[in-house]
């Protein structure tokens, strides 16, 4: 059997080790919010996504009824 290496298990303590990690600060701020401003906060990421969908959608389906309207000359 081949002979492996010893893993170190020592820490690096040359010249051009890093510091260490700084301690990350957290902000928070308190907002006092209506019943349906805090409902609006929690839920507008999913509703702004598929407000923009049915927008897509709608503007295609007017493209496409100008199209077929412009085609048959009426």
């Amino acid at each position: 059997m081949a002979h492996h290496k010893k893993k170190r298990t020592k820490k690096y303590q040359g010249e051009d080790v890093r510091e260490p990690l700084k301690p990350v600060v957290h902000h928070y701020n308190a907002v006092v919010r209506s019943p349906l401003g805090e409902w609006w906060h929690t839920h507008r990421r999913g509703y702004i996504r598929w407000v923009a969908i049915g927008a897509g959608l709608i503007l295609v389906v007017w493209l496409l009824i100008d199209a077929i309207r412009a085609i048959t000359g009426s």
